[in-house]
Parts: structure tokens; C-alpha cells; sequence
């Protein structure tokens, strides 16, 4: 698993994530319309480059400042974050999409 690029997890119904810090090599993180609330590990994720998170049910956006290579973020339909903190994070990418 450590040389996974892409982890489609969209449209589940998982409400945890444990044991991302593992796939360093991960580009893109697809989560849109999950159940996830929290994500641990997000932080160790340093090749990810493509993150939506649209219509997730996520209650913080956290520990993403260490994502050098992030560039697209989706952050749209959102409905426990408030737009401080999507506009915070917009603000941190390259390129945001929402």
C-alpha cells in the first residue's frame, strides 16, 4: 500500500480513517459526500497534490499547513465548516476549487 497514488473513498459510508500516514505517496485523495468527520494522519501525506473534500461531513479542516504540494482542494458543500476556515485553507493552496 505504500506505493498507492490514488484512494477514491467518495460516497461511503466509513466515518474513520486510520493508517493514512502509511501511503506516502498518495496524490490524490478523493473523500466527496463521505461520512468522515475527522482524518488522522493527513499531515504525513506530503506528495498529495488533489484533496476533495466536497459535501464531506468533516466537523474541522486540520493539519493540512504541512502539505506543500497540495494544489487543488474542493471545498464546496460543507456543511460543518464554516466559510473562515474554507477560505483559510483556500488561501493556503495553490489552487482552489470551490
Amino acid at each position: 500500500m505504500k506505493s498507492l497514488k490514488y484512494l477514491n473513498l467518495s460516497y461511503t459510508h466509513i466515518t474513520k480513517i486510520e493508517g493514512l500516514d502509511k501511503l506516502k505517496n498518495l496524490y490524490e485523495l478523493q473523500l466527496a459526500y463521505s461520512k468522515i468527520k475527522k482524518m488522522e494522519g493527513l499531515d504525513n501525506l506530503t506528495n498529495l497534490v488533489y484533496l476533495n473534500l466536497t459535501g464531506s461531513a468533516f466537523e474541522k479542516l486540520e493539519n493540512y499547513e504541512k502539505l506543500k504540494n497540495l494544489t487543488y482542494v474542493f471545498t464546496d458543500k460543507m456543511p460543518n465548516i464554516t466559510p473562515e476556515e474554507i477560505e483559510k485553507i483556500n488561501q493556503f493552496t495553490k489552487e482552489n476549487l470551490y
